[in-house]
């Protein structure tokens, strides 16, 4: 099993046991997968094929990666990835790159995780914030960013309400500079 596939494999475990219930949607097949992504201008890295073959997303608004994060379905990713206006309705215009696909949408549609696609083994992941106007390299690739989400679970603390999942901010950190590009 590869890392990518152990580290969603935990994130589904550690929703099963604390919110009782699988959110992830079947995964596609590859044939699926390159009908969905046959008109897109670069070639898919095998990272989003593996994503995508175990899971084609998340339910929506259902956050996944460090609880504020949705998956989205590959179709939906590709359908933003064509909008010639941009991502946040309209407002902001596409990072001036071609390789770019939207994988990641916070909750309330203010940012997205974006892979950058180089070629077919390399899938940097880049934070495309439609707010604030930035577009920052944030992960080498899909794996360090689904390995970190599952390590910040693992650590996560709820309030006492049941609501709001922390990490302490000094673990928190020790995780950022473990998988994330400083």
């Amino acid at each position: 099993m590869s890392e990518l596939i152990s580290a969603l494999e935990s994130i589904s475990a550690w929703y099963d046991k604390n919110e009782s219930r699988s959110f992830f949607r079947p995964g596609l097949s590859r044939a699926g997968i390159d009908k969905i992504v046959k008109d897109l201008q670069f070639e898919v890295p095998n990272e989003l094929y593996e994503l995508y073959e175990w899971c084609n997303g998340s339910s929506e608004n259902d956050r996944v990666a460090f609880r504020q994060f949705y998956l989205l379905p590959l179709e939906g990713a590709v359908r933003l990835r064509k909008r010639p206006c941009g991502l946040n309705e309209g407002s902001e215009p596409i990072p001036d790159d071609p390789r770019w696909l939207p994988i990641l949408q916070l909750w309330y549609e203010g940012a997205f995780y974006v892979v950058v696609l180089g070629d077919k083994d390399k899938s940097p992941v880049r934070l495309y914030d439609t707010e604030f106007g930035k577009y920052e390299l944030a992960y080498d690739n899909l794996t360090n960013m689904f390995l970190h989400c599952a390590e910040w679970l693992e650590l996560a603390q709820c309030d006492e309400k049941g609501k709001t999942w922390e990490v302490d901010g000094r673990i928190d950190t020790e995780l950022q500079v473990k998988y994330r590009i400083q």
